[in-house]
């Protein structure tokens, strides 16, 4: 059984939709597969990176912190024992917190048994030098010689001792580093190299892939192409070849399905030119009798429109007699309009002035009111001068002066009497003068009422009669215009008529056309093969 050779048929059967998905599918889990690998190495780059920043720099930091701090307090001791400063003993003393510090944080970063022992030690060694330190600074102030040769003798050889862990302890340090970085490096290198080798596979599988396609979609596009050229050259007989992808096959089908189409409307077309060229001679006959018909209707239009011009000119010489009669009414509505309003401004007029006499009535009444007041007040004032003169009489000699102002007043409250009585007489004979006036007011009111209501009356009639007239008015000019609507829809069929009479030209012209059309389809046709 061959099979590679079915393989290669399987592929062929296959639609150009899988082939791309599938070789896209293929180029995307070699990249898969390239970036997997990627992600791995660069994750594992990452966690050196990070026990380096994490751990081996903060442990080499705080050994070396931790050194240097216990290398000054070496240093403020020698000040100390020189000079005899307490500010040296008080530095040496506060550095051992940063000693501690540093060796804590040292501890904290340790990784494994060995560094953790080794910070532990280092701590022990740095407790044993700060307690002989102490000592020392002590025997200070009571011999200073000795404390000299403890600084000199055991004291020098626990700070060597302590040193010594120092550096063995920061060596150990930076060869892990070192190391830790050389297998990161290698890590790089290798990963690097393993990334290029997938790349350069991954860009060989996606040439191979892409030469495959295009050759499967070139050979049967270049197939197709050709039987259209040979198809645009005349020959609609030529077909296209069944091959290639499922997508090509349907194209070629389609394209001999429609050269197949195209020929039967090639044919379709020349039976129909040979019915134009018949069809064309009828309409030039047709067309030609239509013109004979409409030439005598346009000479009948031609009567009809002159007949409906003169009908419109009679009904308009109506219609302005009308016009003048409703006039002459509308000036007469406007007279007996104007005397309406006259006659009802007089009405208001009659109406103010009894208003205003009213109330000159009532002012009067008012004015009696307050003589009525002043005479009560001049009796008033009468009795109280005689009450007065009463009393002058009895006062004797002490009282004439006062009798004489007293006979005086009374004299005045005697002539403000006489004359408010004088007053109310007049202010009677007012209101019942008022009272006339208005009476008779109202009568004239009332006579103006009547003949307002004639004038209205006859203004109403007068409406009427111009509503009459302008109706009939606008009757005779519809009539008008309907009279010259008529003329000019004659019009309008006398110049559609003409119209026709060039439209029929026209279709001689058209039919003489389709004939020369008829021609050039069939010469058109007739360079195809079908």
């Amino acid at each position: 059984m061959n099979v590679a050779g079915t393989g290669i048929a399987r592929m062929r059967g296959m639609s150009l939709r899988t082939r791309l998905f599938g070789t896209f599918g293929v180029v995307v889990a070699m990249a898969g597969i390239v970036i997997a690998i990627a992600v791995s190495g660069v994750a594992t780059l990452h966690d050196a990176q990070t026990q380096a920043s994490r751990h081996s720099v903060p442990y080499l930091s705080g050994l070396s912190d931790a050194a240097l701090a216990a290398k000054a307090a070496a240093n403020d001791e020698r000040g100390f024992l020189l000079t005899g400063d307490p500010k040296f003993r008080a530095e040496a003393v506060q550095r051992r917190t940063v000693e501690q510090a540093s060796l804590a944080a040292a501890r904290a970063a340790a990784v494994g048994a060995d560094q953790v022992g080794a910070v532990d030690e280092i701590s022990a060694a740095l407790d044993g030098f700060n307690g002989v330190l102490d000592k020392e600074f002590d025997l200070y102030g009571v011999d200073r010689g000795q404390a000299l040769a403890v600084s000199t003798g055991p004291n020098r050889d626990l700070r060597k001792a302590y040193e010594a862990r120092f550096a063995v302890a920061v060596d150990a340090a930076k060869k892990a580093t070192a190391q830790t970085a050389s297998a990161a490096d290698r890590q790089a290198a290798e990963l690097r190299t393993l990334l290029l080798v997938l790349l350069g596979l991954v860009v060989a599988i996606g040439a191979v892939a892409a030469g495959l396609l295009s050759r499967a979609v070139n050979r049967p596009m270049a197939a197709n192409v050709a039987v259209l050229e040979v198809a645009a050259a005349g020959d609609l007989s030529v077909r296209a070849e069944l091959s290639g992808a499922p997508e090509f096959r349907r194209m070629a089908e389609a394209t001999n399905s429609m050269l197949t189409a195209t020929g039967n409307t090639l044919h379709a077309i020349t039976a129909n030119a040979q019915s134009l060229d018949s069809t064309a001679a009828q309409l030039a006959s047709i067309s030609e009798t239509t013109a004979q018909v409409v030439s005598r209707a346009a000479d009948q239009a031609d009567s009809a429109s002159a007949a409906a011009r003169q009908v419109s000119g009679s009904v308009h010489t109506v219609s302005a007699a009308a016009g003048e009669i409703g006039a002459s009414i509308g000036q007469i509505a406007g007279s007996a309009n104007d005397a309406v309003q006259v006659t009802e401004e007089a009405v208001a007029a009659a109406r103010t002035a009894q208003d205003t006499i009213g109330k000159l009535d009532g002012s009067s009444l008012e004015i009696g009111s307050v003589v009525k007041t002043i005479t009560a007040i001049a009796e008033q004032t009468n009795l109280l001068a005689l009450n007065a003169t009463i009393e002058a009489a009895r006062a004797g000699e002490a009282g004439k002066g006062f009798a004489v102002v007293a006979s005086e007043v009374k004299d005045l409250a005697q002539e403000t009497a006489r004359a408010t009585g004088d007053i109310a007489q007049r202010v009677e004979t007012i209101q019942t003068d008022t009272r006339q006036a208005i009476e008779a007011i109202g009568q004239i009111t009332e006579i103006i009422a009547k003949i307002d209501q004639y004038q209205t009356m006859i203004a109403s009639t007068v409406e009427e009669q111009s509503a009459t007239t302008h109706q009939m008015s606008r009757s005779i000019n519809e009539a008008a215009s309907g009279a010259e609507e008529i003329a000019g829809r004659v019009g309008s069929v006398a110049a559609t008529v003409q119209s026709t009479i060039a439209q029929s030209e026209e279709t001689r012209e058209t039919a003489s056309a389709l004939a020369a059309m008829g021609v050039e389809l069939r010469n058109l046709v007739s360079r195809f093969r079908y």
